[in-house]
């Protein structure tokens, strides 16, 4: 099966640098939970009983699912490698950023921080843009919705914005992407300009997938988190570069291997943010982006 993960991708690329051989001296195991909660526990403690040497964790819940696992499992000896685990300190599973304390260390992304930037985005998209709608988790505990949501409120009010709420009350499982669903069918024509898909558990590919169907029938732009959300619709992201942040955590990992302790690798962050915008899904839009923005834009198309 085909992995289309940038961080993946990135990960794989830079450990092939530094000597690591696919089949020859390293073998992976992807998975992927879909944020889903129970699902990335379960891979966790599969991980900790099959008795990896690392485990690379590429979100905040996989990260969090990991350390969990270790430690129910008596096996804080495995260390965990992350990327893009956003605010880790705030999420508690760190203590601070030159020493994580524990068998995790990795590159620690601030999603929330990109949030006034993406609205920048959204406004020159849009100059008329006035009502931007958002669905909210409520009893998401990921630092990342947390913060993004703060975020949110404290700087629409600036770029003339008037933030409009759909709460979602159930958690990812049977009824989550159901009752997301109605909440975008109650959505009409004129009541937004524009949606912010946010980070959490709310970014699986069922509610990324109804966020851009909703993006099209009203004819109005989607940002995502992630650049391979594009494929499904929106209209961009600006994001972290997550093949580059899957370069830079296969550096930590390179240091365990050779000897080094989790807990004595400082934690960084990303090294470089990137806009992606798919001029295709801009087209069946109808929406025109100002060249400005094409020009310092990676294409998804």
């Amino acid at each position: 099966v085909k992995v289309v993960d940038p961080s993946f991708e990135g990960f794989k690329k830079a450990m092939s640098d530094l000597g690591y051989i696919e089949g020859r001296n390293v073998v992976y195991e992807y998975q992927n939970a879909n944020a889903d909660p129970k699902k990335v526990a379960e891979l966790a403690k599969n991980f900790v009983d099959q008795g990896v040497d690392l485990m690379y964790a590429m979100t905040f819940p996989s990260t969090k699912a990991a350390l969990d696992a270790t430690i129910a499992g008596g096996r804080q000896d495995i260390p965990v490698v992350f990327a893009h685990a956003s605010n880790p300190v705030e999420g508690g599973i760190i203590e601070n950023y030159q020493s994580s304390g524990n068998n995790l260390t990795g590159v620690a992304a601030d999603i929330a921080g990109l949030t006034p930037k993406k609205l920048e985005i959204l406004k020159r998209v849009n100059p008329n843009l006035t009502r931007l709608g958002v669905f909210v988790v409520l009893d998401d505990k990921t630092p990342s919705q947390g913060l993004t949501m703060t975020s949110l409120r404290e700087n629409t009010p600036q770029f003339g914005i008037t933030l409009v709420e759909y709460p979602i009350r159930s958690l990812p499982g049977p009824e989550f992407a159901a009752e997301v669903q109605r909440a975008a069918d109650s959505i009409n024509f004129g009541d937004v300009e524009a949606m912010f898909h946010p980070p959490g558990v709310i970014d699986s590919k069922e509610t990324q997938q109804i966020d851009a169907e909703l993006g099209n029938r009203l004819g109005i732009p989607v940002t995502f988190v992630t650049p391979q959300t594009l494929a499904l619709g929106g209209l961009f992201v600006y994001s972290h570069d997550f093949f580059a942040v899957g370069e830079q955590a296969a550096v930590f990992a390179d240091k365990i291997f050779q000897g080094a302790r989790p807990a004595d690798i400082p934690i960084e962050v990303p090294q470089k943010n990137v806009l992606t915008v798919s001029t295709r899904n801009a087209q069946q839009l109808g929406i025109i982006i100002p060249p400005d923005l094409l020009e310092i834009a990676e294409r998804w198309d």
